[in-house]
């Protein structure tokens, strides 16, 4: 475990570049501005739960205005209506206080910086906000490479910034740093869902990179490399994990231009056609 992860404040210094270029990842403290950026995304989920609560009769609590309590009835949905809660998932990645925000031009400049490219795509496909909820650990990522389900090219970097600060109990991203160095990584493939690509010697990942599990706090961002293996962990916190993800890529990497920018599972094109070398298994 790396003790003390590197963090940095815009704009990006050489040694921040230097470590992103290292370690596959940055933390970024405070890129996002509440007032502008996060509070009309938080309002907007407050507004939604109440719409399907509304709808469906649930008769769930309100919340009591605290910033944190943005999602407060959640905690019944998720108890006595979890149902109900798949209608949320699909409906936050639609606000466009939220889509407005995974395409800014921000994130556009921070990603040509670090890829160091003049033509920068945005995976149309590739954004969402995730949501995690306490004890659910059937939902949990395994250890993976974002390129593998999403692609577009292998130069490529996400976005990850929480909607409610991240602490050991909400349950942190874990990355192995510097494992994008060693390019895509071979897949055995058990079915056609993302859960089923999996690392084909994943014990090589753990035994041989450091993991760290970074303590965003929300207006921060972490920005991962495509090929950056990582996974999700247990969330015992007793509230939902919010992430907003984006992701970008370099147009003219040449991996990239060979598949047409292809976007993956989401785009109805598997790992395994794009790279049947690489691919095992079904």
């Amino acid at each position: 475990m790396l003790a003390m992860p590197h963090v940095a404040r815009m704009p990006l210094s050489a040694e921040d570049v230097a470590s992103y270029n290292e370690h596959g990842y940055l933390h970024i403290a405070g890129f996002y501005d509440q007032a502008r950026d996060i509070d009309p995304i938080l309002g907007d989920i407050r507004r939604l739960i109440a719409l399907i609560a509304a709808e469906h009769q649930l008769g769930l609590g309100t919340s009591s205005g605290a910033a944190d309590d943005f999602d407060l009835p959640l905690v019944e949905m998720v108890r006595d209506h979890r149902p109900k809660v798949g209608i949320l998932y699909d409906a936050v990645k639609k606000l466009q206080s939220y889509v407005r925000l995974a395409n800014d031009q921000r994130h556009a400049d921070l990603a040509a910086q670090l890829l160091g490219t003049e033509f920068v795509g945005f995976a149309n496909r590739g954004y969402g906000i995730r949501m995690d909820h306490s004890s659910e650990d059937r939902f949990l990522t395994q250890l993976h490479q974002d390129y593998v389900s999403q692609m577009c090219s292998p130069r490529g970097v996400v976005f990850w910034s929480p909607l409610r600060d991240v602490t050991e109990d909400l349950g942190p991203v874990e990355l192995f740093a510097g494992s994008h160095r060693t390019g895509i990584l071979p897949i055995h493939k058990l079915g056609s869902a993302s859960e089923d690509y999996l690392i084909a010697d994943e014990q090589h990942i753990l035994d041989g990179f450091a993991a760290v599990r970074p303590l965003p706090r929300v207006t921060d961002l972490l920005v991962s490399d495509a090929l950056l293996v990582h996974r999700s962990s247990p969330n015992r916190s007793g509230r939902t994990r919010w992430a907003m993800i984006s992701r970008y890529f370099d147009f003219l990497d040449p991996t990239g231009r060979r598949n047409g920018w292809h976007g993956g599972l989401q785009e109805g094109r598997s790992f395994s056609e794009a790279h049947p070398d690489l691919c095992e298994g079904e």
